[in-house]
């Protein structure tokens, strides 16, 4: 489908009142589809760091694997945000209600995690 004839700025307006993701309903698919793509993309990504993660004791550096992944949890807890302020860093549609009154099943697994 495209839009009838729009200026620039039309065309972005346009593009920006498109959802941010498919709904799985119009490829025939319940809506959990999404919530099982969702698992499957995570544990491969697991799977991928676990993967590249070192085996051996390096002998020059002496740093076995689990000082090193310590290191990157220390990192990332450094870079962490202290408080997570929902009602500033969500998405325009994170926690829209939809037509059947329900927020989508993403936006109620990201608020029990946050919670």
């Amino acid at each position: 489908y495209a839009p009838s004839d729009r200026d620039h700025q039309g065309y972005k307006d346009y593009i920006s009142s498109l959802p941010l993701r498919e709904n799985p309903e119009i490829f025939g698919m319940h809506e959990n589809a999404n919530i099982s793509f969702q698992l499957k993309e995570s544990s491969t990504l697991l799977k991928a760091v676990t993967a590249v993660q070192p085996r051996m004791v390096s002998m020059a550096s002496g740093i076995t694997p689990n000082e090193i992944v310590e290191h990157f949890i220390n990192k990332m807890l450094e870079e962490t945000p202290e408080n997570f302020n929902v009602a500033a860093e969500k998405g325009p549609q994170t926690f829209e209600i939809r037509e059947h009154g329900l927020l989508d099943p993403l936006a109620t697994f990201l608020l029990q995690e946050i919670e």
